[in-house]
């Protein structure tokens, strides 16, 4: 008992992540196939309506025993990352809307369209206490954590992050209307106040004022959106969920449209169509959004904002063609200036950004990178993690976090890692170096459109001397002979990456 009570002690926080909404967070994807039980994460949800309320994750967390939500790849992919116990919390009811149901109070009075909706709800005799799921999903939440802490038997417990995964009931009073007036479409208009409200609200009530939280797409129907009412409800309703990730900190909208599985036909529409594959790759690509908004090392700050602003802003006037190669990275690659020289066959668009760090290239990946849609990423990031004394498994990590994420926003996207360098600056610090770039070279060994390629090669002379002539006076930087090398093994490595099947 002793050890296990030092262990704890030692040990770090164990992560709380929260799966909050409506019925799509409590889940309705039939599995077809068998999905084994991951007993490091620990699922809570205080007063679900049938089975346990704490217990291993695995099928049947979802909204019936033979059920599952997002949750599950999203724990598998937490545990995956964290290599240690890890806690989801569940606070979610089906027929739930924001405007009313969850509604918070810093949203404030009725406008003119949830009053109407009310009225008319009232008079079908129809009868509920606005906020009333609000209070409920705190004292959720609350209660989930003391629970957590018994079924654990630890009182470490680190609240990380929250996905919102809610919408369709906002969504749905698209076509109503009271005396020709369109309130339906009102309740729309009003989502992005109402759910920025009811997040700021929620992480007051939490005592956790920069809780990362991601707001997950209402993607049903898929990306073939409709040329109709609906479908223009539809856009509206997407974009509402869109602006109020915007308008908060340490909040993005994670989507999950490309996720639509049509030929699925275990349940509703609005329930994805009960599809298991859909579920599981929506909680998949919450918990890597929440990781890259989380990615920061303890002790560091989030850099860069107002350059990677001043380059959105570019693109938007400038949009490059999509299906082309992307640098993305550091200065060693930014300062790559006749990369469009050496590789003349493709639109090359240099996003690179002096001084980035791995967690950086993730962050800001989203928004800056995903946006010009790239067929190939040159990727190089690192150096400057090993200045300011990170370790080599985590920069491998943080590598890898992007390479998955990427996979899950650009499918047929290919990755070229280029090896860290092993510059005269970093010496003392090769062995970092070396480690880091075996870990991601054994990553990019496993998996489909990853290389690793070994810039090394030209740095370095036959007898495995760095070679002086590369290197600018700081020792660090690059001469106009070094990216000619890299051109060449650059080049070599994307048209093996082309002829692999």
């Amino acid at each position: 008992m002793l050890i296990l009570l030092v262990a704890s002690l030692l040990a770090d926080p164990v992560p709380v992540y929260v799966i909050a909404g409506q019925s799509n967070a409590e889940g309705y994807g039939i599995p077809h196939a068998q999905l084994e039980t991951i007993d490091q994460v620990t699922v809570v949800w205080p007063g679900r309506s049938h089975g346990q309320e704490a217990g291993p994750l695995q099928v049947g967390w979802g909204a019936n025993e033979k059920m599952i939500g997002p949750e599950y790849a999203f724990g598998q992919e937490m545990q995956r990352h964290h290599q240690s116990p890890v806690v989801l919390l569940k606070a979610a009811w089906g027929g739930k809307d924001v405007w009313c149901d969850f509604r918070s109070p810093s949203a404030g009075a009725f406008n003119w369209a949830e009053q109407q909706m009310k009225a008319r709800e009232e008079r079908e005799g129809r009868s509920r206490e606005a906020g009333a799921f609000f209070n409920a999903m705190v004292n959720n939440i609350q209660t989930g954590l003391d629970q957590a802490k018994v079924h654990l038997g630890r009182d470490d417990l680190e609240l990380k992050g929250l996905v919102w995964f809610q919408g369709w009931n906002d969504y749905c009073q698209w076509p109503v209307e009271e005396a020709g007036s369109p309130c339906g479409r009102g309740i729309i208009e009003r989502y992005p106040h109402n759910l920025k409200h009811m997040l700021h609200d929620l992480r007051e009530a939490l005592n956790a004022s920069s809780l990362p939280i991601v707001i997950g797409e209402l993607g049903v129907h898929g990306t073939e959106v409709p040329k109709s009412r609906s479908g223009w409800a539809l856009r509206a309703f997407r974009t509402a969920q869109a602006e109020a990730a915007s308008q908060l900190d340490h909040c993005c909208f994670a989507p999950t449209a490309a996720f639509w599985d049509a030929q699925a036909t275990d349940h509703w529409e609005c329930h994805y169509n009960g599809s298991a594959e859909s579920y599981l790759r929506m909680g998949r690509t919450f918990a890597l959004h929440l990781l890259a908004l989380d990615a920061l090392p303890q002790g560091q700050a989030l850099k860069w904002q107002a350059s990677q602003q001043g380059m959105q802003t570019m693109l938007r006037q400038y949009p490059p063609e999509a299906g082309g190669l992307a640098l993305w990275g550091s200065s060693i690659f930014r300062l790559w200036e006749r990369a469009p020289a050496h590789f003349p066959e493709y639109e090359v668009t240099n996003l690179a950004f002096g001084g980035a760090r791995s967690w950086e290239t993730l962050h800001y990946a989203d928004e800056t990178l995903f946006s010009i849609q790239p067929k190939s990423i040159l990727y190089y990031c690192g150096s400057n993690d090993i200045n300011v004394g990170e370790g080599a498994a985590d920069i491998a990590e943080r590598f890898r976090l992007f390479s998955e994420l990427t996979r899950d926003r650009l499918p047929d996207t290919r990755i070229l890692f280029g090896a860290i360098n092993r510059s005269p600056e970093k010496k003392d610090r090769w062995s970092i170096v070396d480690k880091a770039n075996q870990l991601v070279a054994a990553y990019c060994e496993t998996q489909d459109g990853r290389t690793f390629v070994d810039l090394n090669q030209v740095l370095e002379a036959d007898d495995g001397s760095t070679r002086q002539d590369m290197f600018l006076p700081d020792q660090l930087h690059l001469t106009e002979r070094a990216y000619e090398g890299f051109a060449r093994v650059m080049r070599g490595a994307l048209e093996q990456q082309v002829q692999s099947p």
